[in-house]
C-alpha cells in the first residue's frame, strides 16, 4: 500500500516536512495554486479539481465558464508533474436536467486520466448538496459511460450510506465491486451522517474495510486541517493503518 497525504495550494511545503512519512501527495489545484512551484518537488503528486467549495459543478449549466477554468488548471498542473490520475466531483443539485448537464459537460471535457470520486449526499459537513452518482449501481454507470476509474473515498461512503439508512460495511464492499484504482481516507465515526476528515485514531471505527486494498495501491489520508502540521498526527495515523494492513 503506497501511503500519500491531501494537501491543500497553500501547504506545499508539507511535501518537505513529510517527505519521509508518505509514498506521495495529492493537490487540491485551487485557482491560486502557483503551477511553477510543484515542479520544485520531486515526490510523485496527485491532482485534484478544485470542487464546490470554489464553485465547481459541472451540473450547472451557468457554471460552464469557471467548470471549464478549474478544470483546465488541474489538468494543467497534472501535466506539469505527470500525475497520474486527476480526482473529479460529479456534480450536485436538483434541476430535472442536472445529470445529464453534468455528462454532457464530462462527454466535452473528458481527460483519460480523470478518475471519479463518490461524494457524501446528502453532504451534511458543508452544503447540504445532493450529489449524484454517490451510491455504487449509480456510479458503475458513470465509469461505464466514459471507461473511466474511481477513487473511493471511504468517509463519504459511510456518510451516504448512514443517511440513507444503510450499513456504511455493506456501501463499501459494494464500490469495491467497481474495482477503485484510488482510495481517500479520513478518520470518520462508523455511525456518522457527516463527512468528518477527523484524524484516524480520533474516531470510532474499526477501518476494517482496508484489509481489501489490494497491495501496491494509493490511499490518500484527508484528514483535515487539524493537526496537519503536526508529524506525531500523522505518525499516529500511519501506525493505526499499519496495524490493520501489511504496508510493505
Amino acid at each position: 500500500m503506497k501511503i500519500g497525504l491531501k494537501i491543500w495550494a497553500d501547504k506545499l511545503d508539507l511535501m518537505d516536512k513529510f517527505g519521509d512519512l508518505f509514498d506521495f501527495f495529492e493537490i487540491l489545484a485551487e485557482p491560486n495554486l502557483d503551477i511553477k512551484l510543484l515542479k520544485d518537488y520531486n515526490f510523485p503528486i496527485m491532482m485534484h479539481v478544485a470542487h464546490s467549495m470554489f464553485g465547481f459543478n459541472p451540473s450547472d449549466k451557468k457554471k460552464l465558464g469557471l467548470n471549464k477554468q478549474l478544470l483546465t488548471k488541474a489538468i494543467e498542473a497534472a501535466d506539469a508533474v505527470d500525475s497520474r490520475w486527476i480526482v473529479v466531483h460529479p456534480g450536485y443539485g436538483l434541476n430535472p436536467d442536472a445529470k445529464e448537464v453534468m455528462l454532457s459537460f464530462y462527454d466535452d471535457n473528458f481527460d483519460k486520466r480523470f478518475i471519479f470520486e463518490n461524494c457524501p449526499t446528502p453532504d451534511l459537513s458543508y452544503n447540504g448538496h445532493i450529489y449524484h452518482f454517490s451510491i455504487p449501481s449509480e456510479m458503475r454507470q458513470l465509469l461505464k459511460r466514459f471507461n473511466a476509474g474511481m477513487v473511493l473515498d471511504f468517509g463519504h461512503a459511510t456518510a451516504t450510506a448512514n443517511n440513507l439508512g444503510k450499513d456504511p460495511k455493506v456501501m463499501i464492499q459494494e464500490f469495491f465491486e467497481l474495482n477503485p484504482k484510488y482510495f481517500h481516507l479520513s478518520g470518520v465515526d462508523s455511525d456518522s451522517k457527516k463527512d468528518m476528515h477527523k484524524h484516524l485514531f480520533e474516531v470510532d471505527n474499526d477501518f476494517d474495510f482496508l484489509k481489501q486494498i489490494k497491495k501496491g495501491k494509493f490511499v490518500a489520508f484527508e484528514t483535515g486541517v487539524e493537526g496537519i502540521r503536526d508529524r506525531k498526527m500523522h505518525e499516529k495515523d500511519i501506525e493505526v493503518v499499519r496495524q490493520i494492513v501489511d504496508l510493505h
